[in-house]
């Protein structure tokens, strides 16, 4: 049976989950329905991990414009893709999924796919305000882990890191300028001018991974801890990253651990749909996003903007790369 017909029946089953849960209501039915804080998530963490399309084709059915809906058409895509089709490698004889790659120095990188979203808050600092669309018109990669003194350490010669005795940390002390001349010497050292700092608006894009809430994950701030190193779980210090859960897009540490910095100078957000914003041409801070350690939970919100000057060095301060899609 092809995934197709498979997909009808897991569609029924998919249907009779949902009446079971109480997330549908059937005609003439008398009673109290049984209560599910989230069937969605729930529902996503049943399919997320599955090999066979026809699972999450039942997913988007059920859920066709949920939060989980943009990391499901792009697995779709994914495990729809035919058989013996070329994958992007950095490394001959070692092919990569498109969903991911992983280059010279060991870092993994995930495909972002094109899409749009609605960016900032209207319910907490005035810099977040208007919520405005944002069309992010091209896919792009980001990287899956904060950038570890490890990789900095085989790029740079350097570890500037005050939190030192794991190199699997993320790197901080890092200024803006600093990264830029990372950047600089790892796109020479795999011979192409490919990476780069995400924009304000692709990490806010990719931090949300189709959610509406004030974290990934919703408004829940109690279950923060379990995404999050940030004041209330961190201990004072960074933490080898990826040991926390990710987001629906398979990001690890977007909030919290070390703020990461982004390309934009500091610029207001403008009125009505933006495609691709790079924030202001000049400027005398920069962006960086996500909270860190030693900061509370309200700085871990997706929405949440900050800024220093780019020369600025701290132990609260590191970063993740982007990288253009072919």
């Amino acid at each position: 049976m092809g995934w197709q017909g498979r997909a009808s029946w897991l569609t029924i089953l998919v249907l009779l989950w949902c009446m079971m849960q109480g997330t549908l209501t059937v005609a003439g039915a008398q009673g109290p329905r049984p209560v599910v804080d989230d069937p969605e998530t729930e529902m996503w963490g049943l399919v997320r991990d599955s090999l066979h399309p026809a699972d999450v084709a039942a997913f988007l059915q059920a859920y066709p414009n949920g939060k989980y809906a943009p990391a499901a058409r792009l697995k779709l895509q994914q495990l729809q893709r035919p058989q013996g089709v070329p994958f992007p490698s950095t490394q001959a004889g070692m092919p990569e999924p498109l969903s991911a790659l992983r280059n010279s120095i060991g870092m993994e990188l995930v495909l972002i796919p094109a899409g749009e979203f609605m960016m900032g808050s209207d319910y907490y600092e005035s810099d977040e305000r208007p919520v405005h669309k944002v069309i992010i018109s091209k896919p792009f990669y980001l990287g899956k882990y904060e950038v570890t003194q490890a990789q900095w350490l085989e790029v740079m010669g350097t570890n500037p890191s005050h939190f030192k005795g794991d190199l699997n940390r993320p790197v901080e002390r890092v200024s803006w300028y600093m990264v830029q001349e990372f950047i600089r010497r790892l796109n020479g050292r795999e011979g192409y001018n490919k990476y780069r700092l995400p924009t304000e608006a692709e990490w806010e894009y990719a931090a949300r991974a189709g959610a509406t809430t004030q974290y990934s994950f919703g408004d829940n701030e109690a279950l923060l801890e379990q995404y999050a190193w940030y004041n209330r779980n961190d201990g004072g210090r960074t933490h080898p990253v990826g040991q926390l859960k990710p987001n629906a897009w398979g990001l690890y540490d977007m909030q919290g651990n070390v703020w990461e910095w982004v390309q934009d100078w500091r610029g207001p957000y403008l009125l009505g749909t933006v495609i691709d914003p790079q924030g202001p041409v000049a400027g005398n801070v920069k962006g960086y996003r996500g909270g860190g350690w030693g900061y509370g939970a309200g700085r871990c919100r997706v929405a949440d903007r900050s800024y220093d000057a780019p020369n600025y060095v701290y132990g609260t301060h590191g970063f993740r790369l982007a990288r253009n899609a072919p």
